[in-house]
Formats: C-alpha cells, sequence, structure tokens
C-alpha cells in the first residue's frame, strides 16, 4: 500500500471516529435527552431542584406580558362625521320648526291647541311633524309640546334655539362614547332643568338634543392594539440565575416550573419527540464537518498529508469535546475551546485556527445546550486567540497575551449579559471574574503544553525553532569555533532567508533555522571550504573528482549531525535540499580542463539530493548562493548596483533552470526575494565615512 493511500486511509478514519464521537456526545447531552428526569405537570417532586444555568422563567415572563398588554385601556378618535351628522339633523329639525311657525302664525299663543271630540272630550291636536326616530321626541309630540314651541314669540323661540345648537356644540366637545350616552342625557337634562323655568322648554330642549345625540367618539383599534403589544414587549423577560430554586422537594410540579426544567433539558424526552431534534443535530455537525474538511482540503493541503497534525488536530478536537461534555453544569468560560484555538494557531496555522473556531464553538454549543451568548462570546473570543496566538511565540509577550484575551474574555461575557439579563448581577459579576482569570490560565497553560505536544506529535513550535538557534546550542557552538567562517555565512545566510521568507509569507523562523544548520556538514572537513581556509588551499593537492567528493560530502554529513543532535525533520529537509541536484561547478570545469570532457561524468560532480520542496528550504538555497556571490564581488570592489543586477539573475537563473519547480515558489516572489536580499546587503556593506586620521593614513600612503 502506497503511503499516499495510507495517509487517506487515516484521515478517513480519524474523521468517521470524531464525527460518531460528536454526535454521540450531543445525542446524550441536554439538547436531545436532559438528564432524564420523569416527571410531568401535578406530580410532586421528589427532589429539590435549582437551575444549571441561566435561564428565562417563560410562564411567568408571558404572564406579565399579558398583565401589561391588558392594562392598556382602550384608545378613542373623534368621530368626526358623527359630529357632523348630529348637528345636520340639528339643523333640519329648526328648519322644520321654521316652517310650522309659519303655518302657526296666526293663532299664535303660548297654550297648546286642543279640540273636542265626538264624545265632547278636549283632544290634544295633532302634530304636523313626521313621526320621530325615537323615543325621545316622543312624548313632547304627543303632549303637544311641538305645538307649544311653534305657537313661541319669536324672541323667546330664537333665544331658545340659540341655546339649544350653543349646548350641543358644548357637548359635543367633550368625549362621549357609547358607555357614557346615558350620563351625557342626565347632563342635559339637568342643565334644562336649571336653565329654564317653564317646563315645556326644559323638556323640549333636552328632547331634541336627546334625540339627535350620538357618541362622538369612536373605538381606535389599531392605536389600542399597538399600545397593548408595545407594553408587552417592554416587559423585562424574568430570569432564574444559575443556582436558583425552581421547585423544591415535596411541592406539586406547576406548569412554570416544568417549562424551566423542560428548557434546561431535565425533563426526558422520548418517542416522536426527539425525532426533530436528533435530525437537526446530525445535519448540523455534517455542515460543521464538511465546512471544515472543504477548507482544509482547498487552503490547508499539507495538514492533511501530514500524519503527525492530523493525528494532533483529532486529539486536541476530542480533548475539546469530551471535556465540553463533563462541564456542562459550570459557567461556559470553562470550556477549553480557546485553548483548542490557540494550540492549532501556534502548533498548525493561524489562518486555519480562525476557521476552526467556529466549527468547534458550534459543536460545543450543541453539546451543553448553549444559548446565544455561548456562540457570541467562544466566536468573538475565538478571533481574538486565533489572531494574537503568533504572538505568544516569546517569553516577554506571554504576559501581555493573556492580559489582552482576559480583558476581551471578561469584557465579551458581561456585554452579552448584560443584553440577556438588563442588568448587571452578582453572577454575571463573578463569572466575568471566572472569564477574566480562565483567560490568562489557557494561555499559560498552552505555552507550558508545548514540549508535550512537540514530544508526542514531533510538531515543531516557533519556540522550539527559536530555541535551536540560541549561540549555546552545543552544535552551533562547535561550527563557531572549528568552522568559523562557515558559522559567520551562516548566520548572514538566516538573515537574508529570514528577510525574504517575512516578505512573501512563508515561514519566518523555518528558513532563519534552517539558514543556520544548512552547512554543518562542513564540520568534517572544514579547511576544505574557502570561507574557513588561511593560507594554502587543500584542494590545490587533490584531484577534481577528490574535491567534489568532500564538498558534496558535507551534505550527508550535515544529515547524519542533524540525526544525532535530533533536528527537526524541516530542517534536515532544508540540509538536504539547500543545493538540490546541483553540480559543483568549479571542480566539474576543472576537470574537463585537466581530463577532456569527453572523459568527464557530469554526475560525478552532482550533489545526490532533491531540489527544494518547499519555499523556506528554496530561499535558503538563494540566499547560501547569494551570500557566496556577494562576498566574491565585494571582494573585487563592485558597486551595489553591479551586486544587485548579479544576484537577481542568479536568482533567475535558478528559476529558469527547473530548480525551484517543486517549492512552490511563484514567479512574482523572485523579484521580493531579490528585494529583501538587497535590503540585507546594503545594511552590511553600506559606505563609511573615513574618520580624520584615516584619511590622513590613506593621503601619506598616496
Amino acid at each position: 500500500m502506497s503511503k499516499a493511500k495510507s495517509k487517506i486511509k487515516l484521515n478517513i478514519f480519524l474523521i468517521l471516529i470524531s464525527f460518531a464521537f460528536t454526535i454521540y456526545l450531543i445525542l446524550t447531552g441536554p439538547f436531545i435527552r436532559g438528564e432524564g428526569f420523569q416527571i410531568s405537570v401535578g406530580d410532586v417532586s421528589s427532589r429539590l431542584f435549582t437551575a444549571t444555568r441561566e435561564v428565562e422563567n417563560r410562564v411567568e415572563t408571558e404572564r406579565r406580558r399579558e398583565v401589561a398588554y391588558n392594562s392598556i385601556e382602550q384608545r378613542f378618535a373623534r368621530d368626526t362625521e358623527a359630529i357632523e351628522r348630529t348637528l345636520d339633523n340639528l339643523d333640519s329639525f329648526f328648519e322644520e320648526m321654521d316652517r310650522l311657525r309659519v303655518i302657526f302664525e296666526p293663532f299664535a299663543s303660548p297654550e297648546p291647541i286642543f279640540e273636542v271630540d265626538e264624545e265632547g272630550n278636549e283632544v290634544l291636536l295633532p302634530s304636523p311633524l313626521p313621526p320621530p326616530l325615537n323615543s325621545h321626541l316622543t312624548e313632547v309630540f304627543e303632549s303637544g309640546f311641538i305645538r307649544y314651541l311653534a305657537l313661541l314669540e319669536e324672541e323667546i323661540f330664537e333665544n331658545f334655539e340659540n341655546n339649544v345648537r350653543n349646548h350641543m356644540d358644548f357637548v359635543l366637545m367633550g368625549d362621549i362614547r357609547e358607555t357614557t350616552v346615558q350620563r351625557t342625557l342626565v347632563e342635559i337634562q339637568s342643565y334644562f332643568n336649571d336653565y329654564y323655568i317653564e317646563v315645556e322648554l326644559s323638556r323640549m330642549g333636552y328632547a331634541i338634543l336627546a334625540e339627535y345625540l350620538e357618541p362622538n367618539m369612536i373605538y381606535d383599534e389599531e392605536l389600542t392594539q399597538s399600545l397593548r403589544e408595545e407594553a408587552a414587549e417592554n416587559v423585562t423577560p424574568v430570569v432564574l440565575m444559575r443556582g436558583e430554586e425552581i421547585v423544591r422537594e415535596g411541592q406539586r410540579i406547576t406548569e412554570e416550573a416544568y417549562q424551566i426544567l423542560d428548557d434546561l433539558g431535565l425533563i426526558a424526552r422520548d418517542g416522536i419527540e426527539n425525532y426533530a431534534p436528533v435530525l437537526g443535530a446530525v445535519l448540523l455537525a455534517m455542515l460543521v464537518f464538511g465546512f471544515a474538511l472543504y477548507y482544509i482540503n482547498r487552503f490547508n493541503k499539507e495538514v492533511g498529508r501530514n500524519n503527525k497534525e492530523v493525528l494532533l488536530l483529532f486529539t486536541l478536537y476530542m480533548v475539546v469535546i469530551i471535556s465540553a461534555h463533563f462541564l456542562t453544569n459550570l459557567p461556559f468560560v470553562f470550556i477549553p475551546t480557546l485553548a483548542f484555538v490557540m494550540l492549532v494557531g501556534i502548533l498548525i496555522e493561524q489562518r486555519l485556527s480562525l476557521v476552526l473556531n467556529i466549527a468547534i464553538t458550534i459543536i460545543t454549543f450543541l453539546i451543553v445546550q448553549g444559548e446565544m451568548s455561548f456562540i457570541v462570546y467562544f466566536t468573538i473570543t475565538g478571533i481574538v486567540m486565533a489572531l494574537i496566538s503568533k504572538y505568544a511565540n516569546q517569553r516577554n509577550n506571554l504576559i501581555l497575551v493573556g492580559l489582552v484575551i482576559s480583558a476581551i474574555s471578561a469584557v465579551t461575557y458581561a456585554s452579552v449579559a448584560a443584553l440577556i439579563v438588563r442588568n448587571f448581577t452578582n453572577e454575571i459579576f463573578i463569572t466575568m471574574l471566572y472569564a477574566f482569570g480562565f483567560g490568562i490560565l489557557t494561555v499559560l497553560i498552552c505555552i507550558g503544553s508545548l514540549p508535550l505536544w512537540e514530544a508526542l506529535f514531533g510538531i515543531i513550535t516557533p519556540i522550539k525553532l527559536l530555541e535551536l538557534i540560541n549561540p549555546n546550542n552545543p552544535l552551533l557552538k562547535q561550527l563557531a569555533i572549528e568552522a568559523p567562517g562557515t558559522y559567520h555565512h551562516s548566520i548572514i545566510v538566516a538573515n537574508l532567508a529570514e528577510a525574504a521568507a517575512n516578505d512573501i509569507g512563508a515561514d519566518s523562523n523555518i528558513a532563519r533555522v534552517g539558514g543556520y544548520f544548512q552547512d554543518i556538514g562542513k564540520l568534517k572537513y572544514p579547511q576544505y571550504f574557502i570561507e574557513n581556509q588561511v593560507g594554502q588551499n587543500p584542494h590545490d593537492f587533490l584531484e577534481p573528482h577528490q574535491s567534489s567528493k568532500i564538498i558534496v560530502g558535507h551534505v550527508e554529513h550535515g544529515l547524519k549531525l542533524a540525526e544525532k543532535y535530533k533536528l527537526p525533520k524541516v530542517v534536515k529537509d532544508i540540509i538536504a535540499e539547500h543545493h538540490g541536484n546541483g553540480v559543483t561547478g568549479y571542480f566539474y570545469i576543472k576537470a574537463k580542463e585537466e581530463l577532456g570532457e569527453d572523459n568527464v561524468n557530469k554526475d560525478d560532480f552532482r550533489y545526490q539530493q532533491r531540489n527544494p520542496q518547499s519555499r523556506e528550504a528554496a530561499i535558503v538555497m538563494l540566499a547560501d548562493i547569494a551570500e557566496a556571490a556577494v562576498r566574491s564581488k565585494f571582494s573585487k570592489n563592485r558597486s551595489m548596483e553591479e551586486i544587485d543586477a548579479f544576484v537577481r539573475k542568479l536568482i533567475n537563473n535558478h528559476l529558469s533552470s527547473g530548480t525551484l519547480e517543486d517549492s512552490k515558489l511563484m514567479i512574482k516572489d523572485m523579484t521580493v526575494i531579490g528585494d529583501a536580499f538587497m535590503r540585507v546587503f546594503k545594511g552590511m556593506y553600506h559606505e563609511r565615512i573615513p574618520y580624520p586620521e584615516e584619511k590622513k593614513k590613506a593621503e601619506v600612503q598616496e
């Protein structure tokens, strides 16, 4: 079985295991089953139930909203049509009275007019007015008051008409509803009784207003409903804090208590009720896994190809979800999601940690039955943790990073909790302190555990890489003592490689460390390399084949030393690849000159290694060549412009020769690398103004 197929099978196996375990934790968690208490409304509680987290008392909240809704009285609007109709009817009445007064003018008399019937009885003459619409005017018609009014003197009638009209206007200025019409009529009757001594005028005035008066306020259903809904929405939800009593042992389970227990996931569910949440949980978990796997396959293929990183990611994930399962009853700030994000950012890749932060937040949300505050908290703090994780690589930044994440955690929790609870409670303040303390603790645990992850999975962290280039490293100390020229050359190569890697977005730590160790194989025969030579060159006494074998052999010896001193694989790769399968050109040409071209095999002068497989290895190769070339040019007093052109020519030659094809470097990177190299060289070989004494010495020598 090929290694590629073996890696794919391992990846599939770990994905299936992690997905299956995730589904198991979700289905056995509070989102689906709760703690499994078999209770119903009306049962007597067998134990004391307290809130396991903040939870809304939805029944009480709804009750308060209903009270607030019903507390808003009906709102009315003025009915202008009813007012106009009332006044029009009043106008019609007095117009009719004006007509009658003309008819009855010859009989002008304030007394009612009677006639004698067949039996000799006096009978009130019938009113010429049409029948009234209701009973208010019936009595005055039958009693002859209309005739009385029609026969009134002009001045008295006009005063009466004005009084009736004015009082109707006054009455209509008030709010008259269906429920207050009778009260208004009583007030009208009282007014006319007080105003007129004559009973006829008093009763007639009341009867007219009573006949035509109607409610002038109409019920405004839209406004009333809007105000009631607003009052209900403004009710603050009733929230139980964690640990607050829900129902005592021996008390009956009310609908209110049952609803709270159900919201907390403490009621056992079974049967068809489980199908919907189970299906939802499985589908959501599938979407999260699919999203994460797509991102890794699309943008982080190296992770899928590296068994150690896959195993590390699997282990970190399992640790987090299992911890979340057992920390359900604690404040959610203790779930180690932030530790997962930080370790992924440091040990694998920073952008990957940003993406996986979303995935792990959703999964742990499903496991612990979190609320929206859970999602918001870990999304914000996780993003911050991913962004600042790279700054924790240096010890002097450790406390600062811890304080930053602690402050962000505390502020984020307080903000989200205040929005939900709408108040700063003691519990919020205490949990905010937990978040602050756990932020620092998370950073310290992550950094402190790095040696464990390095040992278990062979993952090389930036901290580990930086420790390798400590001057006290025994291999570097040996190089500085036995091959000082190579040591100095390696330092310059490391500086060049670090600058170029930074500029193109490669791993500058790997490039720098690779620069330090790429030539450690020269420790076997340091005097055979020009940077360490003083006096005669020993190659002058050797055959070209022998010289080439010594030069080429420094790579193989370097790999042996790397194995002996347990250098990381990325450093071994750079040692092996920094010359690729190139040819020791000087000795190859020398051999052709001495033996003839037909008698020389070019492969005898070739490095037996593969070409660079990573950007960092390619950068170290270019830096190694550039440093040697620039040192040679400066020894010949070349200008900086000539050196710049020569360096770029060397880079382009390697690009066109195909040496860098497997390194993942792009054409646009070459210009950036050249700029970075020249920036370092200009800093090293800048012109210096001669001191006065030096200037005088120069003049004397001339």
